[in-house]
């Protein structure tokens, strides 16, 4: 969980460290840890905010990846493959250019699959804020996405 969050929020050179970043502030911070949320939720804030401080010392630089980006292609599914990787080239091009805070939402979301209370826990913010960014973010993302003819 916590590389997937990494390798859609920081750069890709980062990530490796990033984790040990995460499960050395977890190991520390354990008893702070009060119980009241779930531990995925607690760890996923430490990786959001260690990605925020890498971009932060960054400023920028860099352009984050979908999870699965290094996937074992089948000589079989070749084409399906090529289809899929081309889809997800879109997709990244399509993340990197939403704001920090709603690439964080996007990625919570859909590849964690966190809910939307989860998020709002996660991030430290009302839950009107995380659906609020999650529709502008899907607003983005629609626009990048599909032609200007096919938009609703």
């Amino acid at each position: 969980m916590v590389r997937s969050i990494l390798y859609s929020l920081a750069p890709r050179e980062d990530v490796d460290d990033l984790v040990q970043q995460v499960f050395l502030k977890s190991w520390q911070a354990r008893g702070q840890f009060e119980g009241r949320a779930k531990v995925s939720t607690w760890l996923a804030s430490i990786a959001v905010n260690a990605a925020r401080d890498c971009w932060r010392q960054r400023k920028g630089v860099g352009t984050p990846v979908a999870l699965d980006d290094l996937a074992p292609l089948h000589d079989e599914r070749a084409d399906a493959a090529q289809r899929g990787t081309e889809a997800r080239l879109q997709i990244e091009g399509a993340m990197a250019g939403l704001s920090f805070e709603h690439r964080t939402v996007i990625a919570l979301r859909y590849y964690e699959d966190m809910t939307v209370p989860e998020i709002a826990e996660s991030l430290g913010e009302p839950e009107g804020t995380v659906k609020s960014r999650l529709h502008y973010a899907k607003e983005h993302l629609r626009a990048r996405l599909l032609p200007a003819e096919r938009l609703p």
